[in-house]
């Protein structure tokens, strides 16, 4: 159809200009011309990001059909964006100072950064995702730091709480959070199950791709705890959020990424993570009254359960340290 090859022309063409226009904004950041529009900036990246995984989305429902060569030029320009993306997000964060904080926008870039490489593995699958991860772990450090972003020159816990809230107490929880959070479900369910060896081999892994990539955050975050605990509240944070929209898969996956994964149980490794051991007083408490609510309920018990076990012996360690101080 004519017309059909028209618009998808069309979308084409668009993604390629505004692919331009974002290297041009880089480049211009750079060199310190836009230092007083680093927010509209970061806008216009965020928005930029949040229409390529609308792209891919609709590519993968058929609704734009694009030709195989097509998607080979959409993926060269993903490719690119990341890179200008991150590197924006570089450029703004060596700028900020007490008197000049980061703009809430590089927290909003770091996360559509995320979801793009989670986006590529779902819509496309994952041998397109595997060709982006290694571009995405040269720039991963800059991704983190973006994520944390919006925690650092603050003053206390209460101000990083609101700056990663809504007016109804709840974080956005964005796809790459919630593809993590399943990507931990699987991996807890298989090790769970009392399989033979060759059944365990023949089944398919969560998200691949991706999953590579956590790795290697969880490997940056260990090497400097400061940017741990920013980190690790947010996944804290997330998993409240799930508690309170009743989504214990979300919640158990998150808590259990942070506290198997990412945190060791040992003083030297805890005593460092002081907004995180602190946001614990707060959740560990509505584990438990949630807990006890859905006692009768066998929805989620089980998952909630798990979580109150996981999160027990580092609230028990933070009430200790609370005492202390």
């Amino acid at each position: 159809d004519g017309s059909a090859f028209s618009y998808r022309t069309r979308m084409l063409n668009m993604v390629k200009i505004l692919t331009e226009v974002l290297k041009f904004i880089v480049d211009i950041a750079a060199l310190n011309f836009l230092s007083h529009n680093q927010q509209r900036c970061l806008s216009f990246t965020s928005a930029y990001l949040q229409n390529m995984i609308s792209t891919l989305k609709r590519s993968f429902h058929d609704e734009l059909k694009f030709e195989e060569e097509q998607l080979r030029e959409i993926h060269a320009c993903l490719k690119s964006s990341f890179s200008y993306a991150a590197k924006l997000i570089n450029t703004v964060l060596m700028s900020i100072n007490e008197d000049s904080p980061a703009p809430a926008e590089a927290y909003d870039v770091a996360n559509h950064l995320l979801n793009l490489i989670a986006s590529v593995e779902l819509y496309c699958g994952s041998g397109y995702a595997s060709r982006l991860v290694p571009l995405a772990k040269q720039w991963l450090p800059d991704v983190i730091l973006g994520l944390g972003s919006r925690c650092i020159v603050k003053d206390s816990l209460e101000d990083i709480i609101s700056q990663l809230v809504s007016n109804e107490g709840q974080m956005c929880i964005h796809p790459w959070l919630s593809i993590l959070a399943n990507i931990e479900l699987h991996e807890m369910r298989h090790a769970a199950l009392d399989r033979e060896e060759d059944n365990k081999a023949v089944e398919k892994e969560k998200f691949p791709a991706f999953k590579k990539l956590m790795e290697l955050m969880i490997q940056l975050l260990r090497v400097n705890r400061e940017i741990l605990d920013m980190v690790g509240l947010i996944f804290l944070i997330g998993s409240a959020t799930g508690l309170q929209t009743k989504d214990f898969g979300l919640v158990s996956g998150l808590v259990h990424f942070v506290f198997v994964k990412l945190v060791r149980h040992d003083e030297t490794h805890l005593g460092k993570l002081n907004m995180m051991l602190a946001y614990l007083q707060e959740f560990f408490p509505q584990v438990e009254s949630c807990v006890e609510e859905i006692e009768n309920s066998a929805d989620g018990l089980q998952e909630l359960i798990r979580v109150k076990a996981l999160l027990q012996p580092v609230w028990v360690y933070s009430c200790e340290m609370r005492d202390v101080a």
